[in-house]
C-alpha cells in the first residue's frame, strides 16, 4: 500500500468532500514510547510503524510537491499492560472515495476531533492516471 501525502497543504476542509465518505474507524489509542497500543476483542496490542523508506521520492501534481512512502502499521504483539508512561487518545479515521469502485483513497485521520494527519492511499503507481485524477478532483475541492 502507497501512502502519498501533500505536504505543502496544510489547512483542509473535510466539509467540501463529506458527500464522498466512505466509511469512519473510531478507536481509542494509548500512545507510548515502543508505539501505539489499542485493544482488540479485549485484547491489548502493540503496534509499530513498518517503513520502505528506499522507496520514497518527492513527485510533483499540478505544481504542488507530494510525497509518496510505503510504510504501515504493524500489529507486533499481545501484551498484558499499558505502558506506564502514555497518553491516552481518541482516534477517527475517515476514508473517502470518489465513486463506490475507486482503488484510491483519500483518508483523513482525527485526534481528539482534530485533524491529525491526512493521505491518499492506493495500490497504484504515482504515474498511474486514474490515482492522479483522483487526486486532483480532491485537491480541488478540499482548497
Amino acid at each position: 500500500m502507497k501512502n502519498i501525502f501533500i505536504p505543502e497543504i496544510s489547512n483542509i476542509n473535510v466539509k467540501n468532500i463529506k458527500k464522498y465518505l466512505n466509511s469512519e474507524i473510531d478507536e481509542k489509542i494509548f500512545l507510548g514510547f515502543f508505539g501505539k497500543y489499542k485493544y482488540i476483542n479485549d485484547n491489548l496490542f502493540n503496534f509499530k510503524l513498518k517503513s520502505f523508506r528506499e522507496k520514497d521520492r518527492i513527485e510533483k501534481l499540478n505544481n504542488v510537491n507530494i510525497y509518496c512512502s510505503r510504510f504501515s502499521l504493524v500489529k507486533c504483539e499481545e501484551t498484558q499492560q499499558i505502558p506506564y508512561e502514555h497518553v491516552f487518545k481518541i482516534s477517527k479515521k475517515q476514508i473517502y472515495k470518489l465513486s463506490a469502485k475507486s482503488k484510491n483513497l483519500f483518508i483523513v485521520e482525527f485526534i481528539d476531533n482534530k485533524i491529525d494527519n491526512y493521505y491518499f492511499e492506493s495500490q497504484e503507481e504515482f504515474e498511474n492516471k486514474s490515482l492522479q485524477e483522483d487526486m486532483t478532483s480532491f485537491l480541488s475541492l478540499l482548497l
